[in-house]
């Protein structure tokens, strides 16, 4: 009889260490399960997070470049606009001898003076 009770004792050890390694299992799964759904969720942030620091340095960048190109053209427009009042500002009788003397070229290079 004793040698039943040392084998029931046995297998009832046995028996609850399978018990609890059972166990030890499905929290480890559910730790498994919760890690990656933390993963899941930080990637997303992160991912959220670079697409929002890229908009953002673009639009200083495009700021940036927008000044510059602003800079840059300004003395450009404005020596454009003086050249263009010199010749609204040039005299008609400036004009009309500047087309006689055209049409006096034209007329002597044809051979009809």
């Amino acid at each position: 009889m004793e040698v039943m009770k040392v084998a029931t004792d046995a297998i009832l050890k046995v028996k609850d260490a399978e018990l609890k390694a059972k166990e030890i299992i499905e929290k480890a799964n559910q730790e498994i399960a919760l890690l990656k759904e933390e993963t899941r969720e930080k990637i997303k942030k992160f991912q959220k997070d670079a697409i929002e620091t890229a908009i953002k340095d673009a639009e200083i960048l495009k700021t940036k470049y927008k000044t510059e190109g602003e800079a840059i053209a300004s003395p450009i427009f404005k020596e454009a606009e003086q050249k263009v009042l010199a010749i609204k500002d040039v005299k008609e009788d400036k004009l009309e001898s500047v087309i006689e003397l055209i049409v006096e070229r034209i007329v002597n290079s044809n051979g009809n003076s």
